[in-house]
């Protein structure tokens, strides 16, 4: 009768730990923060641009845990990942394109996120030597600046979490939304 009263200690012990892990994955999760943002050539984050002033799209996402993390690489598979989009007089919705060619180049290994730390996806829409533009895209394709009026960028992803190779959570899937006007 008492291996069974161990064995039975044993089984609420494991259920207690995988419970621990799962509380521990779920306080992680909830400590990683996403913001999809346009910045000035200077760096501020803003919603109006003067006529002939580049507009840099920011994804941030922060992690405020104290455990190092990794995400997929590619982070996200949205194609529409900085897509601009001009406002008609109607509903009418016009695509201008992506500053980019092409994104996430190589598919080696993830990205990581260390605690207390982030991870920048940053890209202007007219290349820039002043603008920092990282490692995430192979090019930039815009040579004009964007003409005058109002506009959108939006992508849906979920965004999975990492340790030791084995996914610990995710950011479930969001619609990244930015809207701005060039005055």
């Amino acid at each position: 009768m008492i291996p069974y009263k161990y064995m039975a200690i044993a089984a609420i012990s494991s259920v207690l730990l995988l419970e621990g892990c799962k509380e521990d994955a779920d306080v992680v999760q909830s400590q990683v923060d996403v913001r999809f943002v346009v910045l000035n050539a200077q760096g501020q984050q803003t919603s109006v641009f003067k006529a002939g002033e580049n507009v840099v799209f920011r994804l941030q996402i922060m992690n405020q845990s104290d455990q190092m993390l990794l995400l997929d690489n590619p982070i996200f598979l949205d194609q529409r990942f900085c897509e601009v989009r001009k406002r008609g007089s109607s509903d009418e919705q016009i695509s201008l394109g992506k500053p980019y060619n092409s994104i996430f180049c190589t598919y080696q290994g993830g990205h990581v996120l260390p605690a207390h730390g982030s991870q920048t996806i940053q890209i202007p829409w007219v290349a820039d030597s002043t603008v920092l533009t990282t490692t995430h895209f192979c090019s930039v394709l815009h040579k004009q600046f964007l003409p005058i009026g109002r506009y959108y960028s939006s992508f849906t992803t979920p965004i999975a979490l990492y340790q030791n190779n084995e996914q610990i959570g995710e950011i479930p899937e969001r619609t990244y939304t930015v809207e701005f006007e060039v005055r």
